[in-house]
């Protein structure tokens, strides 16, 4: 049999990433074969490409996707060749109590550090075609595009956040940092029914974008002190959540300083290796409950992609930049550096 290749961009180090020609991937019986029409760029994908976390390599990396069913394993039931979908990265074991018990987070998967797209033991997005167990899809509509559609992953991550934290009608809800994440929260907040949403980055363009996307309040930190905006729109109370969606030490300490006593902080950002400075009499004394967030596990995936496609989450005004797979290098530059005005980064790689 002679072999098929495909482009693919391959992770073989420290900023060595090459997009060169691959083995197009072979599907077991219990597979199916998607053509990539969509991949959105994550910060994670950026850590892999800077080094600052490293996985086993040679490595396909990208796991934001949408794409066309192309091929069916025998075993498979429920899909068909042209169907559109949505993909999970996550591959559970369906074995662990972590992935049988509905009521706990499957990413907790004892198998987690061998079945991820993209990150550990299998290929990833960033490919004209990627290798998918049948488990990992979910039905994306024609009303939403494949653009659209690759912010189903991250979204469903935020809606961790939200169930996680719990915000209530009414309540004054602070999001720190409006990348791609932070403006999902900003969203989700104003659907929850956020009664003021704060919005905070040292970026104008996102501070622009969260207001168009329904925050009340921009606060830019560089310009004027966080905590002395919020209390004065809060009757000097602080915000009564907080959700952090940078990942950095210095947010993580300033959320809990926004927070009003007895308020609720959610710890989302990807949690920086090292310590951090708590005052732990302030935090005991004003009784805050603090949650993080793990992944995007089962049932979020479905919702998000219905959030989408109701376009009650909107993701369109997000995505800034599109990008052929020849050009991820710079994609992930843009991305790097912080410029361009850049939010949500596309790469296409099934398209010339």
């Amino acid at each position: 049999m002679s072999v098929i290749w495909m482009k693919a961009a391959v992770l073989y180090g420290k900023m060595d990433l090459r997009v060169e020609e691959v083995q197009k991937p072979a599907i077991g019986a219990e597979d199916v074969l998607v053509a990539a029409k969509a991949v959105g760029i994550c910060g994670s994908d950026l850590h892999l490409y800077r080094g600052t976390w490293t996985i086993e390599t040679p490595r396909i990396i990208g796991h934001e996707m949408t794409g066309e069913v192309v091929e069916v394993g025998e075993k498979v039931s429920g899909w068909r060749t042209g169907a559109r979908v949505a993909v999970e990265p996550v591959v559970s074991c369906g074995k662990c109590y972590w992935c049988k018990e509905n009521t706990v987070n499957n990413y907790f998967c004892e198998k987690y550090y061998e079945n991820v797209l993209g990150f550990f033991g299998l290929d990833g997005a960033f490919a004209e075609y990627v290798r998918v167990p049948s488990t990992c899809l979910y039905r994306v509509p024609d009303s939403l595009s494949y653009d659209e559609g690759a912010l189903t992953e991250p979204l469903a991550c935020a809606l961790r956040g939200m169930d996680n934290v719990g915000i209530e009608s009414g309540e004054a809800v602070t999001v720190v940092g409006q990348g791609t994440l932070g403006l999902l929260f900003v969203q989700l907040a104003r659907i929850g029914g956020a009664s003021k949403i704060f919005a905070l980055d040292v970026d104008e363009f996102k501070l622009k974008k969260a207001k168009e996307l329904g925050a009340d309040i921009s606060i830019n930190p560089d310009k004027e002190d966080p905590l002395t905006v919020i209390k004065a729109n809060t009757g000097d109370r602080g915000s009564d959540v907080v959700i952090e969606a940078v990942g950095s030490t210095q947010t993580y300490e300033q959320s809990l300083q926004l927070a009003r006593r007895g308020g609720r902080v959610c710890l989302f950002g990807i949690c920086p290796q090292g310590t951090m400075k708590i005052d732990a009499f302030e935090a005991y004394r004003k009784e805050l409950r603090i949650s993080w967030v793990f992944g995007s596990p089962r049932g979020t995936f479905r919702r998000s992609v219905e959030l989408l496609a109701s376009g009650r989450v909107r993701a369109a005004p997000m995505i800034t930049h599109k990008f052929l797979l020849e050009k991820i290098l710079e994609a992930l530059a843009i991305m790097d550096k912080k410029r361009e005005n850049a939010v949500k980064i596309i790469v296409q790689p099934g398209q010339t």
